[in-house]
């Protein structure tokens, strides 16, 4: 017996992780909605004053690249090698990143979530 994968995916928060993720399921042809209270990257924003430790290289994804390169032929990012702050960070490939196609018409911003639910499901039920 084969399990159906959900068809909708929702992401709270539209921090680096969330962005990525939304990315990642609306490849794989999920039907994805984010939210988020403020604006995309906005905790990364708190602390964009701060060098990262480690390079540019490994705080992107191959799909994240491609997506934002599909969206802006010839696009330059910094060094692979390049320490960051977090304010560059974001103008270099978090901001570009949700202006993407497949990241863009998934962004509901300055929306609140007071709850998470799902109709006809109980606590006891997989």
């Amino acid at each position: 017996m084969s399990i159906e994968p959900p068809s909708r995916v929702a992401i709270l928060g539209a921090g680096p992780v969330g962005l990525e993720a939304a990315l990642y399921a609306r490849y794989l042809g999920y039907d994805v909605t984010v939210y988020e209270r403020g604006s995309a990257a906005d905790n990364v924003r708190q602390w964009g004053h701060v060098v990262m430790f480690t390079p540019f290289a490994m705080n992107c994804s191959t799909l994240g690249r491609a997506a934002i390169e599909a969206q802006s032929p010839g696009y330059r990012f910094p060094a692979e090698d390049q320490l960051t702050t977090g304010a560059q960070w974001i103008e270099a490939y978090l901001k570009p990143l949700a202006a993407t196609d497949l990241v863009a018409d998934t962004l509901r911003l300055h929306t609140t979530v007071e709850s998470v639910g799902r109709a006809g499901l109980l606590k006891t039920e997989a």
